[in-house]
C-alpha cells in the first residue's frame, strides 16, 4: 500500500511542503464545515483564519523559494515560520488542500506503469 508522508505545493515562486498528519485533516474539516475557503482574507471570518494559520504552522515541514526584501533567501525554522504574512500562509494551505482533494479523486484512477521495452516517443 503507498502512503504518502508529505505533500508539496507551490505558490508563486515558492514550494511549501506540509505533512499529511491527522492535525491537518482535523483543521480542513473544521474550515470546511464553516465556509467555503476563500484567499480574500477580507471574507474569512477570524477564527477560520486562525484554523488556517495554525494548520500551516502545524503541518509545513519545509519550503523553498521565499526571499526577502533584500532577495536573500529565508531558511525554514519554526521562528521564521510564524513570521510569514499571514496571506503567504493562508495561500499556501489552500494550495495544500487543493492537491489533497485533487490526489483523493484521482485515488482509484490510478493507470499501471508502462512495463513494455519499447521506447515511448
Amino acid at each position: 500500500m503507498k502512503v504518502r508522508l508529505k505533500t508539496v505545493v507551490g505558490v508563486d515562486d515558492a514550494e511549501f511542503t506540509f505533512k499529511n498528519s491527522d492535525a491537518a485533516m482535523a483543521y480542513v474539516i473544521d474550515v470546511a464545515t464553516s465556509i467555503e475557503v476563500t484567499t480574500d482574507v477580507s471574507l474569512l471570518p477570524p477564527t477560520v483564519i486562525m484554523s488556517l494559520c495554525a494548520m500551516f504552522d502545524e503541518c509545513c515541514i519545509a519550503w523553498s523559494g521565499l526571499t526577502d526584501e533584500t532577495n536573500m533567501e529565508i531558511p525554514f525554522a519554526p521562528e521564521t515560520r510564524d513570521e510569514l504574512p499571514t496571506m503567504m500562509k493562508i495561500q499556501a494551505v489552500v494550495a495544500y488542500w487543493q492537491r489533497l482533494q485533487e490526489l483523493e479523486e484521482k485515488k482509484g484512477n490510478v493507470s499501471e506503469p508502462d512495463t513494455s521495452s519499447t521506447p515511448t516517443g
